[in-house]
This record gives C-alpha cells, sequence and structure tokens, in this order.
C-alpha cells in the first residue's frame, strides 16, 4: 500500500513518528519528492486478513495527532525553554543558612599538607 502526504501539510517529523509506531507489524519505506511524502507500507507476516483501507486510516490518524504535537512543541518551545533555564538556573542562598555553612567551615582547621597527600603514600601495598 503506497500513502501520498502533502509536505506543506504535514511535517517530516510528525511523519517519521507516525511511520515508528507500525514498525512492529509493518514494512514501512519513506520518500519524498519536492512536494509529497511517499509512505509505503507492507505486512511483515503473511497476513491475509490485512485490511489497508482501516490501516490507511489508522496511519492518517497517527499522523495527525503527531502532527498537532509538533506544532504545540513549537507554539511552546519558548516558554519551555524559558521554564528549563529558570530550573537549572543557580540558586540564591538566604544569608542565613549562608552564614550558617561559613560558620561552621570556619570552626575547622585543615592541613594543607594533609590534604594534598597521595593517599597511597605510606600505605603498604601487596
Amino acid at each position: 500500500m503506497r500513502l501520498v502526504f502533502n509536505k506543506s501539510t504535514y511535517p517530516q517529523e510528525a511523519l517519521i513518528k507516525s511511520a515508528y509506531y507500525f514498525v512492529a507489524d509493518y514494512y514501512l519505506e519513506i520518500e519524498h519528492d519536492d512536494n509529497n511524502f511517499y509512505v509505503e507500507i507492507n505486512a511483515k507476516k503473511n497476513r491475509n486478513g490485512v485490511d489497508y483501507n482501516i490501516l490507511a486510516k489508522e496511519f492518517k490518524n497517527e499522523l495527525l495527532a503527531n502532527t498537532i504535537r509538533y506544532i504545540v512543541s513549537q507554539k511552546t518551545r519558548t516558554v519551555r525553554e524559558l521554564v528549563l533555564a529558570r530550573a537549572l538556573a543557580s540558586t540564591v542562598l538566604d544569608n542565613g543558612i549562608d552564614n550558617q555553612i561559613n560558620s561552621e567551615n570556619q570552626d575547622e582547621e585543615f592541613n594543607i599538607d594533609e590534604i594534598l597527600t597521595d593517599w597511597f603514600e605510606g600505605k603498604e601495598t601487596n
């Protein structure tokens, strides 16, 4: 079965995602020219009972759903990037917590020679 889809109506990403949905049971081949995508679908197993009219409708429904997801994704991209950037941005610690952390660290004294010593130095190895 061969299906034809206009490139100006359906984005390539949506077509590929839709085809992927069917790869478990069907062999799919996608080709294109300047104006159209062409999808060739064949059953992997010898299925005499495959209704290719229903299969075509299911593929078209999947393509429509993925096209809508793609459009929404493109329209909300900036908002999602801003939310992610905000979530990953470094946080500002409360002054009280910051002062508490600094005062805890000031109570401990460190010997720089102990810190810079190789852990294996002075240890017996077999």
